[in-house]
């Protein structure tokens, strides 16, 4: 094997970083950095060397696929000694397969070499450690682990550009997986170097996949396909930016029911034809071989590869068991997605029983509301605790979504007009809350067919306006908006949304053309100020509805690396008297930004509520 630069004591040295209790190490990294790029090292335990393929360990191996990791016990896919015979061992000697791999400055991968190893020098450490390190320059390996920080940064971004579905938000817990699917981390796993792990390892797959397509050399490849129903990549990127962008934890969660509903999973199979998620040519899954069949297969395949021997898999047989790979694997998640769907409705019909909601956690408060608005009869301290949550901001949109048009009965009707209200006060909202209650009703995605457009431009050369109207198709069933008409395209979609909206739920039709701008029944003036505990955004809305302020706008600006960004958010506002007002928040995600900026403005705002006019800010 011919690797990069050939430092030898580079090429020997590993670090191992893994969740604190982690028995079973797959692999090591190392990296060094000069003026024309970076030198990474990965080092895979050798469990090929340990396990010859037809052996009764390998026969089980085969049918486990891979380790179970389970609340109370771990379930490996290894015979217990051989798993301690093949594990990277910190302060022992050992054999490896190693992928040495040479980047540019950029990013760029311009060198690849696949071959035998022999790892010196190991050292273990959690993820929670490497961040230590990582900010004490004084540190033993702070050089090694900045540079695989900086390099893993690098790689994420350019994965980005490029239109991966990519994201780490270690602040409120969320990471992508290679297929793209939004997953919850650990707290043991909320640091950087989870992400230094993750997008090597990545790295070295990816480079992997494409040193054997370049020569010819079947494996069991990764491949993921686009789903029909999915919507474009560049859309779903787009998608998971901004919903990192707010920040919000219900964002999230909706976010990864879409995209759990609309993607496909990947598969195994001995050609190429691409991975989706990732937005590669050509990926494998080759550097947990502890605990993941298909890598095992793969590394017994690379190590005959390199030493010139035929390899133990011919082109049939690879087929036949990427084949039962992925069945084995299919029906494995359909078992685990109904015992999943079991225990969680035994649990919300017994919070149900329990009317004791509000301790619930934000997602299971989802679930007991979706159940409880299918009941004739849903309990009122449901409703109150809705209200609540609502006015303090942690109710999802999602939740006031179903509220709107499932909520029936004197309990529901304030919190319903309420959130009809301020729909009617943030119009932008109102296509999304539309696309919610299609996809409800559909049963999964909505696409173009289900969302038909009627557009046209009126009004004058000096004064261009547009009209729009909403047809929405679900099967059988057709709801037509009113037409609306707004100076621009955005804005009359969005008053002809809103429209709709009133017209499905039966409430009220707060949307307005431009020739009437105040949407009716218009609310009473009013100068009081509105109850305390009302989420300052929504404050602020209120006191745009009657009237105390005018010209209610939001500016947003970040900074910080991508997966930690601290966001400024300004609201801007016209005082009764014409006087300007503006306010600035920051925080870790947009949403939290711009509730800081609210809580400011609305400060400036209620001290003047007892004068004439507004104090300037």
């Amino acid at each position: 094997m011919t690797e990069p630069g050939d430092p030898v004591t580079h090429a020997h040295r590993g670090i191992m970083i893994d969740a604190p209790d982690t028995e079973d190490r797959d692999d090591a990294i190392w990296v060094r950095r000069d003026e024309a790029g970076y030198d990474v090292w990965v080092h895979i335990a050798p469990v090929s060397l340990q396990l010859p393929p037809g052996s009764p360990g390998d026969v089980e191996a085969r049918r486990r696929i891979h380790t179970r990791y389970l609340p109370d016990r771990t379930i490996g896919m290894l015979p217990r000694d051989v798993e301690r015979a093949a594990t990277l061992t910190p302060g022992r000697v050992q054999p490896t397969v190693m992928v040495a791999m040479r980047f540019s400055p950029g990013g760029e991968l311009f060198d690849t070499g696949v071959g035998h190893g022999l790892l010196r020098e190991a050292t273990a450490i959690s993820y929670a450690t490497a961040s230590d390190i990582l900010d004490d320059p004084t540190a033993g390996f702070h050089e090694t682990l900045s540079h695989a920080h900086a390099l893993a940064t690098t790689l994420l971004r350019r994965r980005q550009n490029a239109g991966a579905l990519a994201l780490y938000d270690l602040f409120k817990g969320y990471a992508t997986n290679e297929e793209g699917q939004l997953v919850r981390l650990g707290d043991n796993q909320r640091h950087p170097g989870y992400i230094i792990v993750q997008e090597l390892m990545i790295a070295a797959n990816a480079a992997i996949a494409r040193w054997c397509a370049e020569r010819d050399l079947p494996i069991l490849f990764r491949n993921h396909r686009q789903a029909t129903v999915g919507g474009s990549r560049e859309e779903l990127a787009a998608e998971l930016a901004a919903t990192e962008a707010r920040g919000d934890a219900a964002g999230y969660e909706t976010l990864r029911d879409r995209l759990g509903f609309v993607q496909r999973p990947a598969t195994y199979e001995p050609a190429v034809f691409g991975h989706y998620g990732l937005n590669l040519p050509a990926y494998a899954h080759t550097t947990s071989p502890l605990r993941r069949y298909p890598d095992l297969v793969n590394q017994r395949i690379l190590l005959a590869a390199v030493d010139g021997a035929p390899s133990p898999y011919d082109h049939d047989s690879l087929d036949e068991l990427g084949a039962e790979l992925n069945q084995g694997i299919q029906a494995e998640r359909e078992r685990r997605a109904e015992r999943h769907k079991q225990a969680a409705r035994k649990v919300v019909r017994d919070q149900l029983d329990e009317a004791e909601f509000t301790a619930l956690e934000p997602q299971q408060f989802s679930k007991v509301l979706h159940l409880a608005l299918g009941h004739e009869t849903p309990p009122p301290a449901l409703a109150t605790e809705a209200a609540r949550r609502y006015r303090t901001g942690t109710l999802s949109l999602r939740d006031a979504c179903e509220i709107v048009f499932r909520g029936r009965g004197d309990s529901w009707q304030p919190l319903r007009d309420q959130i009809n209200h301020d729909l009617a006060a943030e119009p932008n909202k109102a296509l999304t809350v539309v696309n919610m209650y299609a996809q409800a009703e559909l049963g999964g995605p909505v696409g173009d067919a289900n969302l038909i457009w009627d557009l046209t431009a009126v009004g004058s050369a000096h004064r261009p306006a547009f009209t729009a109207r909403l047809r929405l198709e679900l099967g059988p069933t057709r709801h037509t908006s009113p037409r609306r008409t707004q100076l621009s395209k955005k804005d009359s979609k969005a008053q002809a949304a809103l429209g709709l909206i009133a017209q499905l739920a039966g409430l009220d039709d707060l949307s307005h053309d431009i020739d009437t701008p105040e949407p009716s029944p218009a609310r009473p003036s009013t100068r009081e100020p509105v109850p305390a505990d009302r989420n300052p955004v929504m404050a602020l809305n209120e006191y745009a509805q009657t009237g105390v302020i005018t010209e209610l706008a939001w500016d947003y600006d970040s900074d910080g690396p991508p997966h930690q960004p601290t966001f400024t958010c300004t609201v801007t506002a016209t005082g009764d008297t014409g006087e300007p007002l503006s306010a600035t928040g920051t925080g870790a995600g947009k949403q939290a930004a711009k509730t800081s900026a609210a809580a400011r403005l609305r400060k400036i705002v209620e001290s003047g509520l007892d004068q004439p006019g507004m104090p300037a800010s």
